[in-house]
């Protein structure tokens, strides 16, 4: 897993996370494009890529599925156990919370379980790539 994420430098820009800022077609206000993340996601296969033909809208992952195996996977064994639950807590607006709490609280609120799963593999994506980033900028 790590070999398609190897040098973290690819994904950034002058080593910086490379942010696109555009106004927003429906309601006109700035959203922000967090095109090197979407990058790195897709290198993990944790994107999804928009294929619309027509009156069809679907979408499909891509990426490495070799890589969101190892997360899946990762998943079951570390986030969902509560025997090995690694030390991670990450910000969720207002409190702090794990990805294993996290978790818990998608599948109590009716969340279907994979797609809760899904959202919390996403998550732990996105925080590895802010710390990733950080590290590379120090």
């Amino acid at each position: 897993m790590l070999g398609a994420i190897y040098p973290i430098c690819d994904f950034l820009k002058d080593g910086k996370p490379e942010v696109k800022i555009r106004k927003n077609r429906l309601t006109g206000a700035q959203s922000k494009l967090k095109l090197s993340e979407r990058r790195f996601m897709r290198a993990l296969g944790m994107r999804v890529v928009r294929e619309d033909s027509g009156q069809k809208k679907k979408g499909k992952q891509s990426g490495s599925a070799l890589c969101r195996k190892a997360l899946w996977q990762w998943l079951f064994t570390r986030i969902e156990t509560t025997k090995n639950n690694p030390p991670l807590v990450f910000q969720y607006g207002e409190e702090r919370m794990s990805p294993s709490e996290n978790l818990r609280r998608r599948k109590k609120g009716g969340t279907p379980v994979k797609l809760a799963r899904q959202r919390v593999i996403a998550r732990c994506v996105r925080e590895l790539f802010k710390e990733l980033c950080a590290i590379v900028q120090s």
